[in-house]
């Protein structure tokens, strides 16, 4: 939830008729309803406009004021893959960037609006050995910070899973990262998984998003999307969308609904015919009905569920083309 800066206006106020004593004329001109020469001006001459308006109290842009801060100087470059998202006081900041190894680790940092550094870059893993760290997505609700990524553990068979940490708002980890598990139809699956999209509940929960493999009768990635506690825990079976076993489900991205309806958009890919389109669908809070929508697409997508609407930013079938797109 987003704290708003208190604002506090301060109003002055005359008292009694705190006046000199003036002759009669004096006294008339400054009661009559007609405007006196200083009426119109100050007694420096300046326009009197009136007391200044009071414009608040100063905003995250107005203190950076379009200023490029480097977030983690001095180290060595190549990094990559940055997520952002504000806590109401500051901006958590995910990237990942190269380690002695030449594998690729996820770093943190926190920024304030004026660009001073909150937290300083720190590891987000219990264990950077684990393998090759990349893709980090956060989000933030209540007091809990989610990050996820994808990490290549190199031994080439199931190598690729969604590797997850929980943090207060502070930095403090709760507890070490956890390898994320799904199922299908109460099963574990365990095949590769590609992406980690990330969004709050309103329960104060989170959702993971991405594309697994290992799905049976499948012959790609299929979408998914996992709630979890505020501490990282799985909560309820997973949702997946309409599983296509002919196509491979990726580019996944998440969001979720004041009333708690969770939608995924996803990049469906079929080989023959070869062929892309764009799909969303929603997952209800009562029963994880599905909301059908498809969209000719030529890569993934962003969707942005706000103030009782649904919008789908994507790319179109040119590939200059980028539209958004209000779902119904």
């Amino acid at each position: 939830m987003v704290r708003h800066l208190p604002l506090i206006v301060v109003a002055l106020a005359g008292c009694g008729d705190t006046r000199s004593t003036h002759d009669a004329a004096a006294d008339a001109a400054m009661d009559s309803p007609m405007d006196s020469p200083m009426d119109a001006a100050d007694a420096d001459g300046s326009p009197d406009t009136g007391p200044a308006p009071d414009a608040g109290p100063l905003g995250c842009a107005d203190l950076l004021d379009d200023r490029l801060v480097a977030l983690d100087e001095g180290m060595v470059p190549g990094q990559i893959h940055p997520a952002a998202a504000w806590d109401g006081e500051g901006i958590w900041v995910v990237y990942s960037r190269p380690d002695d190894a030449g594998l690729f680790d996820v770093y943190a940092t926190r920024r304030g609006c004026d660009g001073a550094a909150l937290a300083e870059p720190f590891s987000v893993s219990s264990a950077p050995a684990f393998g090759n760290d990349i893709d980090p997505d956060l989000a933030i609700a209540g007091d809990r910070m989610l990050i996820a990524w994808n990490t290549d553990d190199g031994t080439g068979v199931n190598n690729l899973s969604v590797r997850y940490r929980v943090f207060s708002l502070d930095g403090t980890p709760v507890g070490d990262d956890r390898t994320l598990e799904t199922t299908h139809m109460g099963a574990p699956v365990t095949g590769n998984q590609l992406g980690a999209a990330i969004a709050d509940t309103p329960g104060g929960g989170f959702v993971i998003a991405g594309g697994r493999g290992g799905v049976a009768g499948v012959m790609g990635f299929s979408a998914y999307a996992q709630p979890l506690t505020r501490d990282g825990a799985p909560d309820g079976a997973t949702l997946e969308p309409m599983i296509n076993s002919d196509a491979s489900q990726t580019a996944t991205a998440v969001d979720v609904e004041a009333d708690g309806t969770v939608w995924v958009a996803y990049t469906e890919s079929v080989v023959d015919p070869a062929s892309e389109h764009l799909m969303v669908r929603s997952f209800a809070a009562a029963a994880p009905e599905l909301g059908v929508e498809g969209l000719l697409s030529s890569a993934g997508a962003s969707v942005l569920a706000a103030d009782g609407a649904v919008w789908v930013a994507f790319s179109g079938l040119i590939a200059s083309e980028i539209n958004l797109r209000l779902v119904d």
